[in-house]
């Protein structure tokens, strides 16, 4: 579900499995959070709000199960609203990263725990501060995220791999205005390559490590950014918004 308003709404019982919800306005996956679903395997990428409570699922006393998902480069990685019953949340082994506001946004009054997720970036005070829960505002639910996945979202998402394993490599600010950061625990050179939508190669630098880029002279607009190195060759989006 691609380039939509909402990419899927689900408001019924179900579980949502398999699913790629890719730069929808305004939510990848809105759903009725009821008890024993299960959200496991999606791509939600590149939405306002990746994935959002409907408001509704109120009165169960089961569990929410979100696993094995890849949140990345939505405004709102995860985002619960509007729920006060006995659902409990079991969340885990996902990979929440990169996303623009907040990688999760606790509306609710629940406390849940978040733990054994990776957030691609180890550093405690970085995901607290991609987190919205009450140390932000008061009426708000904690959102406990320790301990973290240190083995980086080794996930699986029914995509096939290259070799090249992107979960080690994170860009942010994604969306930013031209100027970003590459982050990789990779020692080697990586060749990184920025296209635009019909193809042309508008950037191309070698970066070992941790580098600042400055593409501040494109336009606005989704860029696919192409890294090689010695293990293969793996494609991310950027998107520029100045």
């Amino acid at each position: 579900m691609i380039k939509n308003h909402t990419g899927l709404i689900a408001e019924n019982a179900c579980s949502v499995i398999n699913c790629i919800l890719d730069s929808n306005s305004v939510y990848g996956l809105l759903k009725n959070m009821a008890c024993n679903d299960t959200l496991r395997n999606n791509e939600i990428n590149y939405n306002g709000t990746g994935l959002a409570s409907s408001g509704f699922g109120g009165g169960c006393s089961g569990i929410v199960y979100i696993h094995d998902n890849l949140i990345e480069n939505n405004n709102t990685g995860i985002l619960l609203q509007g729920m006060g019953g006995g659902q409990q949340f079991s969340i885990y082994k996902n990979c929440i990263c990169s996303n623009a506001i907040y990688n999760f946004q606790n509306l609710t009054a629940m406390n849940i725990n978040a733990g054994n997720n990776c957030w691609c970036l180890k550093n405690l005070s970085y995901i607290q501060t991609s987190i919205y829960d009450a140390y932000d505002d008061v009426n708000s639910g904690i959102v406990t995220y320790n301990p973290i996945d240190t083995v980086l979202c080794q996930i699986i998402t029914g995509i096939a791999g290259n070799g090249l394993n992107l979960n080690l490599i994170y860009i942010f600010p994604n969306p930013s205005n031209g100027q970003f950061k590459i982050e990789t625990s990779l020692s080697e050179k990586q060749t990184l390559q920025l296209f635009d939508l019909s193809g042309k190669l508008v950037l191309s630098k070698i970066i070992i490590g941790t580098e600042e880029i400055d593409a501040s002279n494109l336009d606005n607009g989704i860029y696919t950014l192409t890294i090689k190195n010695s293990l293969g060759i793996g494609n991310k989006k950027l998107v520029i918004a100045k």
